[in-house]
């Protein structure tokens, strides 16, 4: 009996023991999809970012060389 009582503790233990490691390994994903989503946007701005500001640098070089002034230095 008292053998039957320590295998069943020992069983429930072992459920328990499970039903934490999926728990944890639950909320490492959700945080894991949470950092991912907030990386992919960052990552989003910055290439908008770096692509607004060498389009406004290649229209600031281009209107700077003008075929009227191009010659013309003073």
């Amino acid at each position: 009996m008292i053998a039957l009582f320590k295998k069943q503790k020992q069983d429930i233990q072992d459920i328990i023991d499970d039903a934490n490691r999926a728990s944890m390994a639950g909320s490492f994903k959700t945080q894991s999809d949470d950092i991912n989503r907030k990386m992919k946007w960052a990552d989003g701005f910055l290439i908008g970012s770096l692509l607004a500001t060498a389009g406004i640098s290649y229209w600031g070089f281009y209107t700077s060389f003008n075929a009227e002034n191009l010659f013309l230095w003073g």
